[in-house]
């Protein structure tokens, strides 16, 4: 049975660039290069607790790990081989930009990654690129993004743009000119919401003046909360598909 669900062909969507790279690749990283072995050797990526706070320590350490552009190139490559082994032949990267020495040198190493992906260059897996804002970061940093997803959407390197990051810092609705901007440029939007507990009417407002062409998460998007309700009854009505669950684990 285990070997008929691995043959499957599968589609993988928002898989998070950061958070798909392996250990495995880690460690034979750090085989040539000390820093990388020092951090590696300083966290423990093999625990979980539940925290969300941990789970931004554990990305906020990945960082540390790809200085350089040619790091993050190999670590692309990597998880779309590793996608490609469990029989995935439609992958969705996201990622947020960050400045390895540049933005637009961080993008690059990326397309280069995927570009020089063994399956890729066998036409087994077709692979395509959602850029992430990170809600925690500012407004001039959404802005980067926003315009090198215009230029390389046109090139046919970029789908759309993500809104995602800590749920417990800033605002939704602090970055909806972005993706209003993004969308007359073609870009879909998605975005993560109703992530944390206690924020419902920020819910309401954001979808109120932007209405995503995909949600992730949605965990209080619950019965008990009448802005929750509210929440809900509006991407519904947008005919968004939702999957609703009564208890999770």
């Amino acid at each position: 049975m285990n070997r008929f669900y691995h043959n499957l062909p599968k589609i993988e969507l928002h898989a998070h660039l950061s958070g798909s790279i392996s250990l495995a690749f880690w460690k034979r990283e750090s085989i040539t290069n000390r820093n990388i072995q020092n951090i590696i050797s300083g966290f423990d990526f093999e625990t979980w607790n539940g925290d969300i706070d941990r789970c931004f320590d554990a990305f906020r350490t990945i960082h540390k790990l790809i200085e350089t552009p040619e790091i993050l190139e190999r670590a692309t490559s990597s998880v779309i081989e590793e996608f490609h082994q469990e029989n995935v032949i439609l992958l969705e990267l996201r990622t947020t930009l960050r400045p390895v020495p540049t933005h637009r040198s961080y993008l690059n190493a990326v397309i280069k990654g995927i570009q020089s992906a063994p399956s890729v260059l066998d036409n087994k897996i077709y692979v395509t690129l959602i850029l992430s804002i990170d809600r925690s970061r500012s407004f001039d940093e959404a802005l980067i993004t926003l315009e090198l997803a215009k230029e390389y959407y046109s090139n046919g390197l970029v789908s759309g743009i993500d809104l995602s990051g800590n749920p417990l810092v800033g605002s939704l609705c602090d970055f909806v000119s972005v993706l209003n901007t993004a969308r007359s440029y073609g870009l879909k939007t998605t975005v993560h919401i109703a992530e944390a507990a206690d924020q419902s009417e920020d819910w309401c407002k954001f979808l109120r003046i932007h209405l995503p062409d995909r949600l992730g998460h949605g965990i209080f998007l619950t019965n008990v909360d009448e802005n929750s309700v509210l929440a809900r009854e509006i991407v519904l009505k947008s005919q968004i598909p939702l999957g609703i669950v009564q208890v999770y684990c």
